[in-house]
């Protein structure tokens, strides 16, 4: 049994060791301030780092009852620990503001252009039924499909791209009063901007699909995409959805600079789901993370959200029941 045991620490030492040297080092990187396309991957995965820092203070626990010299791996582990949780304790102790007395459905759909598993997402708008629905990356094919769902969602705007990923449509139960189609950045990506009437209620909906901050250039230009999200919150009067594929989690500290310093509620983080990830379905669990985001005005609370099913796409499917205060 000693044997088993020693051989049993021999195995673990230096593994955990060589692991917690390269652990440590990403935590130091994903919490500076200052970032660039490359580094801001880092700060994305905030919640997973924190669930190893729990591993790794567990085995440093294991460790330290050969030798005394491995508090020390203890201490730095929890360390790491608190610093990741500084950025996940207001989610995790999130309370749910009470519900207005009326609501409003919000569905966001990335679908994938090369996705063909139409009959999903028609099933899965229908077994969720938004009020309000916007879906991406959608093509000729999208639309032409996408037709059947037209005598739920009679006022419609559709804008499909067979090239680039960044075709963008929405469908409303009720009706669009005013809307344009913006060319945002010099990538001249196209923002769906529009007004819907809701009873005597009015609400600016803007459905925005941003570049993934893979090079330089992109990295750049979804970062203007922020800064002008960041000024439209901070300069509209009426009721705001602001809802897409931001290619950005919440722990960005770009995000945080231009998202989480605005006058939006996110609705995944008011409800408190931060650990539900909605990208990438193809990767196991344990490994994904939200980038669909669906924002609001203050003056409009969050009663519930949750990812739907797998659709086919690289994506879940997103859904929010939103409530409001007539203001009438």
């Amino acid at each position: 049994m000693k044997d088993i045991k020693e051989k049993l620490y021999n195995f673990i030492k230096p593994r955990a060791i060589f692991l917690f040297i390269i652990f440590f080092i990403i935590n130091v990187i994903a919490s500076l301030p200052f970032i660039n396309h490359i580094t801001e991957i880092l700060s994305h995965f905030k919640l997973h780092y924190f669930y190893c820092s729990i591993v790794f203070f567990i085995i440093f626990i294991y460790l330290s009852f050969f030798n005394k010299k491995y508090t020390a791996g203890i201490i730095l582990s929890l360390s790491l620990l608190f610093l990741n949780l500084f950025d996940l304790f207001p989610y995790f102790i999130r309370t749910p503001d009470a519900p207005y007395e009326n609501s409003l459905k919000i569905g966001l759909f990335n679908v994938l252009t090369s996705n063909w598993r139409y009959s999903k997402v028609i099933q899965e708008i229908g077994n969720n039924n938004p009020d309000i629905l916007i879906i991406q990356e959608i093509d000729d094919i999208w639309v032409k499909e996408l037709n059947k769902i037209k005598k739920d969602y009679p006022y419609n705007i559709e804008y499909p791209l067979n090239l680039g990923n960044f075709g963008i449509a929405l469908y409303s139960k009720f009706p669009i009063i005013n809307f344009s189609i913006e060319d945002w950045t010099d990538y001249k990506l196209p923002v769906i901007k529009v007004k819907i009437q809701k009873n005597e209620e009015i609400f600016k909906v803007y459905a925005i699909h941003t570049l993934p901050p893979l090079r330089k250039d992109y990295f750049i230009k979804r970062n203007e995409m922020f800064e002008k999200i960041n000024h439209i919150a901070k300069n509209e009067n009426e009721k705001l959805i602001i809802t897409g594929d931001l290619n950005s989690t919440a722990f960005s500290p770009v995000y945080k600079k231009y998202i989480k310093s605005a006058p939006l509620n996110d609705a995944q983080i008011k409800a408190g789901n931060i650990h539900y990830g909605s990208w990438n379905t193809f990767h196991p669990p344990f490994l994904r993370v939200t980038v669909e985001h669906i924002l609001t005005s203050k003056d409009i609370r969050v009663k519930s959200y949750k990812n739907g099913n797998n659709i086919g796409s690289d994506h879940f499917p997103v859904f929010a029941e939103l409530t409001y205060s007539s203001t009438k």
